[in-house]
């Protein structure tokens, strides 16, 4: 919690009591006389009334048009490169680079961001690079004044790692980024030509480096499907570099959208896709699910590797052979001891940290008796919308960020935004 003073945490509390006297009127939670609203006298009969599909979530953005079909065409990017329209972007890790002049307002929540689209003219010679992986992201068909602009994501995380590649692989990406005050810093490959090294100087340098995380919900839905698209592509380049099969070094094809190991592909004696060794983006399902009682109060848990006082909603990686709502089911009850009945889809999202999708439920609980794990889930509390609203401005309570699909799931069952504090 923020060091403000006592008045204007009451301040704070009672305009937030506010809204939310007025949303638990509406869903007849706190009525001061026997009418009831159609959608309150649901509300006490059905825990999972209020729940919808999430209208907005920062990381499921998309606008452009993605063209998939030109991805195979080995000469795609040769005619992006020839269009004078096509504009770069810039992906370091989970990393994305924002003009310099924004980074003063990263600390400002309600600032708006922009990603740094560059002319493909001005980063032409880094095109070749080995340690750079150009992805073709699609063409903006919007009725904006970028209509048509075709967008290329440079993924620069190995040429900023401190240790080449083929020097030290299989290092995890995280531990080959220098880190200072959340900002990739960079220590450039000496072997880059003069002409390379003072352009990848140039961009480390004149640019800003923002977190995924912080950027996607402070920009517009173009440049967070962007961002959102590049740095998943990023960490997929950055994980699999090897073939599971053999073991040999894998190739990028597909305009940055496939892995190909040439070894197992030249053993066959067919050249059509399907006997080519090709690798996909590999996406990994994960449910998270926002438990609801008779009561109407929301379950939240705090897990052994969370910073102090975080709180967030059941969560877990589907199993092989299960389905999502079985999923949903078992990571209740073996986090919580809480037996799941009706459940409803709020939406799904990515999560490219490194290459998660999480799909969210609302969860009926059959049982209110918690029993945590004690090695994953530390402790887990029933709250109700006061209770969660005062220990959040108390600072007893930190919520997760504004990126995140479980955030989004607390505040529709709260039903309204929650401070940060």
């Amino acid at each position: 919690m923020s060091n403000s003073s006592n008045n204007a945490n009451t301040n704070n509390l009672s305009a937030t009591s506010t809204v939310h006297n007025n949303v638990s009127a509406k869903a007849g939670t706190n009525s001061s006389n026997d009418t009831r609203s159609s959608n309150g006298a649901l509300s006490a009969l059905n825990p999972l009334a209020l729940a919808h599909v999430l209208e907005f979530l920062p990381l499921a953005q998309h606008t452009l048009d993605q063209q998939v079909d030109r991805r195979a065409d080995p000469h795609v990017m040769e005619q992006l490169e020839a269009d004078s329209h096509t504009r770069v972007v810039l992906v370091c890790g989970e990393f994305v680079a924002i003009p310099l002049q924004e980074m003063a307002q990263v600390q400002f929540q309600d600032a708006k961001l922009h990603l740094a689209t560059l002319p493909y003219s001005y980063v032409q010679d880094l095109a070749h690079n080995p340690h750079i992986h150009p992805i073709f992201l699609g063409v903006d068909k919007t009725d904006s004044v970028d209509k048509h602009v075709p967008y290329i994501a440079f993924d620069l995380t190995e040429v900023f790692a401190i240790h080449r590649v083929d020097a030290q692989p299989g290092v995890s990406l995280r531990a080959t980024l220098q880190l200072k005050d959340n900002v990739p810093q960079s220590a450039l490959p000496a072997q880059n030509s003069p002409s390379q090294y003072a352009l990848l100087t140039a961009i480390a340098q004149k640019y800003a480096w923002v977190s995924l995380k912080q950027f996607a919900p402070r920009t517009s839905a173009r440049d967070a499907g962007m961002a959102t698209t590049a740095v998943s592509v990023a960490a997929w380049h950055a994980l699999e570099q090897y073939c599971p099969r053999c073991g040999s070094r894998l190739s990028i094809v597909h305009a940055g959208w496939v892995h190909q190991c040439e070894h197992c592909s030249s053993e066959s004696s067919d050249s059509s896709d399907q006997h080519q060794q090709l690798l996909f983006p590999r996406i990994e399902p994960a449910v998270i699910t926002s438990i609801i009682d008779a009561q109407q109060r929301i379950l939240l848990q705090h897990n052994t590797a969370w910073r102090q006082n975080f709180y967030s909603v059941s969560a877990g990686f589907v199993e092989a052979g299960e389905n999502l709502e079985h999923a949903a089911r078992r990571e209740a009850l073996e986090e919580t001891g809480i037996e799941l009945g009706n459940l409803q889809y709020l939406g799904s999202q990515p999560w490219p940290f490194p290459s998660s999708l999480m799909v969210a439920f609302a969860g009926v609980a059959r049982n209110t008796n918690i029993h945590v794990d004690g090695k994953e889930t530390q402790f887990a509390r029933w709250f109700t919308r006061d209770e969660l609203l005062h220990e959040v401005i108390a600072g007893n309570v930190v919520l997760p960020g504004k990126a995140a699909i479980a955030r989004y799931m607390i505040e529709q069952w709260y039903g309204s935004p929650l401070p940060d504090c």
